[in-house]
């Protein structure tokens, strides 16, 4: 009979152990997740420039927040909307190498001071564009995007091309921003 409660305390203690360890296990590798950010990537430059072309400026979208906010997936009739734009709503559970990420147009971000996409290590004049913000995103992730979304810029990946990583503190999460246009 012991040998038997033995046997249950341990299979508990067993199926504790690996349902706390499912998340880590069961998390796709840094590849899949980046590719799965490029193919994001690819379906959001696609609806921003079809919502340029019809409204004539960049569009912003903000997960979970009112439809004036939302210029490619909620209707906006008084601005010339023919969307919507992206096929399904825009999440952040969409965002696979970081919490959360948000759209804007270049101009509703003042502390945005352009980019350098040369690499020259000058920023480049600004224009109006959009730039996705990526929070919470993991400097391993950041850096696998930049590889594919900058292939070939000189400098340092951080600062450099269309990707820019920053406000990273003691090791935690940073701000992943990408420009998306022009």
């Amino acid at each position: 009979m012991r040998r038997l409660a033995a046997f249950l305390v341990c299979a508990v203690m067993l199926a504790v152990v690996a349902a706390a360890m499912r998340p880590t296990l069961s998390a796709p590798p840094d590849a899949a997740r980046v590719a799965r950010t490029v193919e994001a990537l690819a379906r959001l430059r696609t609806a921003v420039e079809r919502h340029h072309a019809d409204v004539g400026r960049y569009p912003r979208e903000y997960p979970h927040h009112p439809a004036a906010t939302r210029e490619l997936t909620a209707p906006q009739p008084t601005a010339g909307w023919r969307g919507p734009y992206l096929e399904a709503p825009f999440r952040h559970a969409d965002c696979p190498i970081g919490a959360r990420w948000f759209l804007h147009a270049d101009a509703a971000l003042p502390r945005l001071e352009g980019f350098d996409l040369d690499g020259d290590g000058a920023v480049e004049p600004r224009t109006t564009a959009s730039v996705l913000r990526i929070e919470y995103a993991e400097e391993r992730w950041a850096e696998a995007l930049d590889k594919v979304v900058d292939a070939g810029v000189p400098g340092a990946w951080r600062t450099t091309g269309r990707l820019r990583f920053a406000n990273e503190r003691a090791g935690k999460p940073g701000t992943a921003d990408v420009l998306l246009h022009p």
